[in-house]
């Protein structure tokens, strides 16, 4: 990759390189400095000239007229000619670059790979293993700049994200595990954006090698032969194979049998309707009860109209997540995952307060109607039950979650990584599934409490006397 890399850079530099350079005219002869003579070459260590050289040793050349490495292996250019041991003239003591670190241009100049500088061709020798540069003219040189760019290229997820096959969505890398390379082109030409290709289903086409990758049109070539243009594809990681980059497009530009990985569950969409439907009558609930004045100062209506209105809300937004697959990502997913926790969670305490209401007007057998001051009263009670404490549990699930990566000492809920949800069954046990186990137990506890009053206390009563009171 570090190759790849450093030619992206020496294409870049063929681009403000000085127009004569690239002229079509004959160039003009270029003499180079060999360190040693043919069949000898530089060691390091003593700094002396050893016997056992390539007889007809060549370096990496790149022509920046036409933009590519120089073909013939075998053989320098006809204007490039090599004079033996002629060491630097510039400086006593040279750095000593090893020579797979540099590249020979068709200028004369050498191109340090790593730090992305020229060096003039009095500074510098080369050998068949090591270059041999002046210091001083290491460390004046300049970076180059990048060129503009020509073309746009999808990567399908984002920075440390990656694909899980199995969730078939795109999802952030754990702490400690982010990808090595979080760019994947390296090309100055190409500019990334991010997004799938707009199509049902997607499927991996193959890896992607940027050699294969056109930096004018953007498009690129498969292992297998195929081309695809650009915005026909997107490039990404796969969870768990994060060495690897892969080509991801449209199932129907990819007709070669391959596993489809974005295709949307029938399952889901089933849930998704009969939630839709859910919400319908949860809605035509909440209009009857608005249009009956004379239940609107019974307490159980009140606790009963927040409950309906929050399992509402709840099932709308859950709906609309599986109906949407993978097309909700960001702060919206985020904030959707954010906003059910709370009102899943605010239509169990509701349910919770209604539980507690019938036992606690059951509790004694004696229902008596309370004034409108107690009633009022109540009423706040629950909504400060019923309202704060979910608001309390998902305001801290949501400050936990956006701690820093660093901060390992609480589980964070991690909305939005795997799925417009918590991240796995860990975090939902806890922020959910527990709080909400617990309201259930409750909940079966003034059940069987309501119901030991009604068929033990009610019928043993002595003024309960025929079966039909009873």
């Amino acid at each position: 990759m570090s190759g790849l890399v450093s030619l992206v850079a020496i294409v870049a530099l063929s681009v403000v390189l000085p127009s004569s350079s690239l002229a079509g005219t004959r160039p003009q002869e270029v003499l180079i400095n060999k360190c040693c003579r043919l069949g000898e070459y530089y060691n390091a260590t003593d700094r002396v000239c050893v016997a056992g050289g390539i007889a007809k040793w060549v370096p990496k050349i790149f022509l920046p007229g036409k933009r590519q490495l120089y073909k013939d292996l075998g053989a320098s250019p006809p204007f490039m000619k090599f004079a033996e041991q002629q060491l630097p003239a510039g400086c006593v003591i040279p750095t000593v670059y090893e020579v797979e670190q540099v590249t020979l241009m068709g200028n004369g100049s050498l191109f340090l790979d790593q730090k992305h500088v020229l060096v003039p061709v009095a500074d510098y020798c080369i050998d068949e293993r090591v270059a041999l540069v002046c210091p001083a003219v290491d460390a004046q040189m300049d970076s180059l700049q990048a060129p503009e760019k020509t073309s746009v290229v999808l990567r399908c997820c984002g920075t440390n994200f990656a694909y899980d096959k199995g969730n078939r969505t795109c999802s952030k890398l754990a702490r400690g595990h982010e990808l090595f390379d979080s760019r994947i082109i390296h090309s100055p030409y190409v500019e990334l954006s991010y997004g799938f290709p707009a199509c049902k289903e997607h499927a991996i086409a193959g890896v992607f090698d940027e050699t294969r990758l056109q930096e004018q049109t953007g498009s690129v070539t498969t292992d297998s032969g195929k081309i695809f243009a650009s915005g026909e594809f997107c490039l990404e990681h796969v969870r768990d194979d994060d060495r690897k980059v892969y080509v991801f497009t449209c199932s129907e530009h990819f007709q070669p049998a391959s596993v489809p990985i974005a295709k949307q569950d029938g399952r889901l969409v089933l849930y998704s309707a009969g939630l839709l439907i859910s919400t319908i009558f949860l809605a035509a609930t909440l209009a009857t009860g608005l249009l009956v004045p004379s239940q609107h100062h019974v307490l159980h209506w009140r606790c009963q109209t927040h409950y309906v209105a929050c399992l509402l809300v709840g099932d709308l937004l859950l709906a609309i997540t599986q109906l949407s697959g993978n097309s909700i990502t960001g702060p919206a997913c985020t904030m959707i995952a954010i906003m059910m926790h709370f009102f899943f969670l605010a239509a169990f305490f509701w349910l919770n307060t209604m539980c507690f209401n019938i036992w606690w007007t059951f509790r004694d057998l004696r229902p008596t109607s309370l004034e409108k001051s107690q009633e009022v009263c109540r009423l706040r009670i629950y909504e400060v039950y019923a309202w704060g404490v979910p608001l309390v549990i998902a305001g801290v699930a949501a400050i936990l979650d956006n701690l820093p990566d660093s901060n390992d000492t609480y589980l964070r809920p991690r909305f939005g990584e795997a799925k417009c949800w918590f991240y796995g069954n860990m975090e939902m046990l806890t922020y959910f599934f527990g709080p909400i186990g617990i309201l259930l137990f409750i909940n079966l506890l003034l059940f069987a409490s309501t119901a030991r009053q009604l068929t033990c206390g009610l019928w043993k009563r002595d003024d309960v006397k025929s079966t039909t009171e009873r």
